[in-house]
C-alpha cells in the first residue's frame, strides 16, 4: 500500500497523522507485540500530544485493529493487482507468479505479516473485532481461485486449498524471516540466499501438488529452477 507522504497530506492533516500513527504503531506491534508496545514510543515517533492516539483511535486496541485493518486493504489491493495482470497465465506460471509477488509484498509490509505471524502463533488478541481476518480470508480465497483456476485445473492434485494456501504462505514468509539471520551464520549472501529460498518453495510444492510432474521438470528446467 502506498505511503502517504508530507506534501500528499500536509503535517498536521488528520488523514496524515492517523497514517503516521498506524505505520508507528504498526513497528511497535510487530516488534512487541500488543502488550508490550509502547504508545508513547508510537507518540514520540510521530511528535503529537499524549492524546492524539485516544482522539483518533479511543484506545490501544482500536489502534492495534486499525493496523490491522490497514494490512487487509493492503493485502487486498495485492491481490486485485496480481490476479488482473496474471489471471491468463498458465497454471505453472500463475504459481511461480503468486510467490515471487507475495515475496515482494510481504517484504514491503514485514511489519505486518509479522503481526499476523504473532497473533496466528500466540494466539494473543481472541477478543478482537475479527471482521478484519475474516477479509482476509476472503482475499485468501480469491487467491487459492487464481491459483487453481475454475473450475480446478487438472493438473493439480486433490488438494485441501485453504491448508494448502496458509502452508504456501508461511513457508514464504518465514523463508524471509530467516533470511535475517542464516546469511550471517553461514556466511551467505543475503539476496542469494532469498533467491534460493523461494525457488525451493516454487519447485518443491510444484513437484509435490501438480499431478504431471514430467512437465514440472520441464517447466523448471526452463526457468532455471533447478
Amino acid at each position: 500500500m502506498a505511503r502517504p507522504s508530507k506534501q500528499e497530506y500536509g503535517k498536521g492533516n488528520v488523514s496524515w497523522t492517523k497514517q503516521q500513527l498506524i505505520l508507528a504503531a504498526a513497528q511497535q506491534f510487530a516488534q512487541y507485540g500488543f502488550q508490550g508496545a509502547s504508545l508513547s514510543k508510537i507518540r514520540e515517533t510521530v511528535g503529537v500530544k499524549n492524546s492524539t492516539i485516544m482522539y483518533h483511535f479511543k484506545s490501544k486496541a482500536g489502534l492495534y485493529n486499525a493496523v490491522k485493518k490497514h494490512l487487509e486493504q493492503s493485502l487486498g489491493e495485492f491481490v486485485d493487482e496480481l490476479i488482473s495482470k496474471h489471471q491468463q497465465l498458465p497454471t505453472l506460471e500463475r504459481f511461480s507468479q503468486f510467490c515471487y509477488s507475495f515475496k515482494s509484498w510481504s517484504s514491503a509490509e514485514q511489519t505486518y505479516t509479522a503481526i499476523i505471524v504473532q497473533e496466528m502463533m500466540n494466539n494473543q488478541l481472541p477478543e478482537l473485532e475479527d471482521e478484519v481476518y475474516q477479509n482476509i480470508g476472503l482475499h485468501y480465497q480469491r487467491l487459492a481461485t487464481f491459483l487453481q483456476g475454475t473450475p480446478i485445473d487438472p493438473l493439480w492434485r486433490e488438494l485441501n486449498w485453504p491448508v494448502f494456501m496458509i502452508n504456501l504462505t508461511f513457508s514464504i514468509l518465514v523463508g524471509q524471516a530467516l533470511a535475517v539471520g542464516v546469511p550471517i551464520t553461514f556466511g551467505l549472501d543475503e539476496e542469494t540466499y532469498r533467491e534460493q529460498q523461494i525457488i525451493e518453495v516454487i519447485r518443491s510444492n510444484l513437484l509435490a501438488n501438480i499431478n504431471d510432474s514430467q512437465l514440472v521438470l520441464e517447466y523448471l528446467k526452463t526457468n532455471n529452477y533447478q
